[in-house]
């Protein structure tokens, strides 16, 4: 089971370009919300090659490329996820890349807790626990599909046709194709913190009425970042944009470092649409990372040292 679990959280933490036709063809056809990663183009950039330091390195990983020859940092190229947007429902990670099927089920197949068969012509790996429907399939060595059984062997029966999107989402995805990470939702999003009414949760409240929302990132000096979101009218937009502002205010002025960062934030709004940017130096937000990882690990040293 370890090795089944790290290869899906290594399609996790990296993602698309917008977007590989051939993975977007894959996309159940209710699809509301898709996410990516230009992997390939992000590793040329320094940025990507700091994030590549941060990921884990120790035996674990070690372990897991030596028995599936499959290492994350070099094999993948692109991935997207995708989701209908209902909560709890199934979702997808496609990822396009270089990988060994066979060598991948071996490992996978030895704690006796997967099996491997052919679907369809595509390796597919299941796993024999009741409560549990989490499948990855591969077709031929460089796409692989992970996700619930359905929702797997769904991408694999669209493999052979020719499928469509929601033109609206498709042509919104398309806009994105010079970025290097993006999310797109057509859907509204259940954010955390929106419980109550808007009386007792103006931020919540106002987060409700977003019913689109989109982004993207530019790894290259500085940092770009763009969000869009399409609210329920132009007075929400207006309401959000101005708690967004609050808040920013409120982050700034606890703490310096975080201020001189919030600086280059621009929230504005046009008619229904708010629309924010916001750049960062690329060795800021190493060092924010940096730091944020520290203080991570000093606080489960802690924790461990407390119960020994």
């Amino acid at each position: 089971m370890r090795h089944f679990v790290l290869l899906a959280a290594s399609f996790t933490v990296a993602a698309l370009q917008a977007a590989d036709p051939t993975l977007l063809n894959l996309v159940m056809p209710d699809a509301k919300v898709l996410a990516g990663i230009n992997v390939q183009k992000a590793k040329t950039t320094q940025f990507g090659q700091f994030l590549l330091t941060q990921m884990p390195a120790g035996d674990s990983i070690n372990g897991f490329i030596s028995a599936t020859g499959f290492d994350p940092r070099q094999d993948l190229t692109e991935v997207l996820m995708a989701s209908n947007g209902v909560a709890k429902s199934a979702g997808l990670i496609l990822a396009r890349g270089t990988f060994n099927p066979s060598l991948i089920s071996a490992a996978v197949e030895k704690d006796g807790k997967h099996s491997a068969q052919s679907y369809k012509g595509a390796q597919l790996i299941t796993t024999n626990a009741a409560n549990d429907d989490g499948a990855v399939a591969f077709l031929s060595g460089n796409i692989a599909i992970v996700g619930d059984l359905a929702s797997v062997k769904g991408a694999i029966d669209r493999s052979s046709g020719n499928n469509a999107l929601d033109p609206a989402l498709a042509a919104k995805v398309a806009s994105y194709a010079a970025t290097d990470v993006w999310s797109v939702s057509m859907t509204s999003i259940n954010f955390p913190g929106t419980e109550g009414n808007a009386a007792n949760n103006p931020f919540g409240g106002a987060l409700k009425s977003i019913q689109q929302a989109s982004g993207s990132i530019m790894l290259s000096e500085p940092i770009q970042i763009t969000a869009e979101a399409l609210a329920d009218n132009d007075q929400d937009a207006t309401s959000l944009s101005d708690v967004l502002k609050f808040v920013v205010m409120m982050v700034a002025g606890q703490n310096s470092s975080t201020a001189s960062l919030l600086n280059s934030l621009n929230v504005s709004t046009d008619h229904s649409t708010i629309n924010i940017k916001f750049s960062i130096p690329e060795d800021q937000l190493e060092q924010l990372i940096k730091s944020t990882t520290s203080d991570s690990e000093k606080t489960a040293k802690k924790r461990i040292a407390a119960h020994v």
